[in-house]
């Protein structure tokens, strides 16, 4: 910042044209946030402040790969309209994208499709590549739960961040279909600890999780799989994740038996540390962008 001219215009950037100069209050809360050295930096941003400029701006010139969550489409549409063209790119959950034996990757996950085509992984590898990014926090917190992560991100933008304790709680959220899951029951003789408190589940879990690994472990020493062995693999393994999730989750977590027949639903009511586990991961800097954020968010 020191070598350049001050203010720079969001064009020196390389940004778009519709953006020729910086909103009210944009280039100082640049400043600022560039300067600090903390690692949370809280903009109470009000409407019209331009948000998505803003946080754009603070990648290029912090550098380092830069990962923006939104809370709905809409607005990663938004983000995708206004800077694309700048290099940004973008990553969706896997029912948007094209599957060649589902009616898209996430069906197809379902069905362990092992396509070298893949449009979701390619879409994925370009992500993990580029230095600007933007997805949405359904999509951030299920890569980083159930698969292996969105790579390495220096800088975390959270765009509407008033959502994220109840985004963050939604990701975490573990629904057991009983249904689906009994042949996993039937083999390791492990049933679900039905009308108990947490502390019960949270114990079969850790039992269940050994049993179940090695179950899963058994089925895939069988060399080639035929479709429907590949698919209870594909869902042990899912069980497998949510089982670890379960298995570690803090005093305070309801168990609903009653709203989905066939179903225990678990869940955080206050994300606590799992947020930074889940969401902040290893992020240098974490940017809370938000019109209103209140203590309580923070």
């Amino acid at each position: 910042l020191n070598t350049l001219p001050v203010p720079l215009t969001p064009i020196d950037l390389g940004f778009p044209s519709k953006f020729p100069s910086w909103r009210p209050g944009q280039w100082q809360s640049l400043e600022r946030s560039l300067a600090t050295e903390k690692r949370f930096i809280a903009t109470a941003a009000p409407t019209g402040f331009g948000k998505a400029l803003y946080i754009s701006a603070f990648s290029v010139l912090s550098g380092g790969s830069t990962v923006i969550d939104t809370s709905t489409k809409a607005l990663q549409d938004q983000y995708m309209g206004d800077f694309s063209l700048c290099g940004m790119r973008e990553l969706r959950g896997r029912q948007n994208y094209s599957c060649d034996i589902a009616n898209n990757c996430k069906e197809g996950a379902s069905y362990a499709c092992d396509s070298p085509n893949c449009s979701y992984l390619a879409a994925m590898s370009t992500f993990k590549d580029c230095q600007l990014n933007v997805t949405n926090y359904a999509c951030h917190l299920s890569n980083v739960i159930h698969a292996e992560g969105i790579g390495t991100v220096q800088n975390l933008g959270l765009d509407e961040a008033h959502n994220a304790i109840q985004e963050v709680c939604a990701a975490l959220e573990i629904r057991l279909n009983h249904k689906i899951n009994s042949p996993f029951y039937e083999a390791t003789g492990m049933l679900p600890p039905y009308r108990k408190e947490l502390p019960a589940w949270r114990d079969w879990a850790k039992d269940f999780s050994k049993k179940l690994t090695l179950y899963v472990a058994g089925l895939k020493s069988g060399g080639d799989l035929d479709r429907d062995t590949r698919i209870l693999v594909s869902h042990g393994n899912m069980l497998l994740r949510a089982l670890g999730i379960l298995s570690t989750a803090p005093d305070g977590w309801i168990v609903d038996e009653h709203t989905a027949p066939g179903e225990t639903i678990l869940s955080p009511v206050w994300p606590m540390d799992l947020t930074d586990k889940y969401l902040f991961g290893e992020a240098k800097r974490v940017v809370l962008l938000s019109a209103t954020l209140v203590p309580k968010t923070l």
